[in-house]
């Protein structure tokens, strides 16, 4: 996984406002986050801009609620990080810091909490989980489906495909 330290992305992880949403993906800092059992890509539900928006998997096809940046400092492997997307500028987060098995992700505005950040870890088949801080479980889609809109949710760790996670 890369790490970026860019304006754009302190300023989004700080919760701070910078335009993030007119950065090209092409020169910018974001990727696709694809999960490994499905081939899809982890969006944001229609790509929206609004806290409590649900966090979901669809085919890569370049919309703009699928380009993710994580930002943390000083990466060493084992430091979390928080997770945004482009397009709003906004955290990847478990829905209301539930712990529950199933609890779903959603995008908030970014505010540096446990449910906010997130761990890269390796061990999922030659792959990585994303790890919840708050919780300790890993990001998944929901029963391994390969639906479009199939809801992004957290899980204990069982390595299977639908809980890896790879970027480009």
């Amino acid at each position: 996984m890369k790490i970026w330290k860019t304006s754009a992305v302190v300023a989004a992880a700080l919760g701070l406002t910078l335009g993030v949403s007119n950065v090209s993906q092409a020169d910018s800092p974001y990727e696709t986050t694809r999960n490994v059992g499905t081939g899809k890509c982890l969006e944001v539900q229609n790509s929206s801009s609004s806290n409590g928006a649900p966090v979901q998997q669809w085919s890569c096809n370049g919309q703009s609620g699928s380009y993710w940046a994580g930002y943390i400092a000083g990466w060493d492997g084992n430091e979390p990080y928080s997770v945004i997307v482009n397009n709003s500028g906004k955290c990847l987060e478990v829905a209301d810091s539930r712990t529950d098995l199933g609890a779903p992700v959603q995008q908030w505005d970014c505010v540096s909490k446990p449910t906010q950040q997130w761990y890269w870890k390796t061990g999922c088949q030659g792959h990585h989980f994303l790890e919840n801080r708050n919780s300790g479980l890993v990001l998944e889609v929901n029963n391994g489906t390969t639906a479009n809109g199939a809801r992004a949710q957290q899980w204990g760790a069982v390595g299977s495909l639908h809980q890896c996670w790879d970027r480009p």
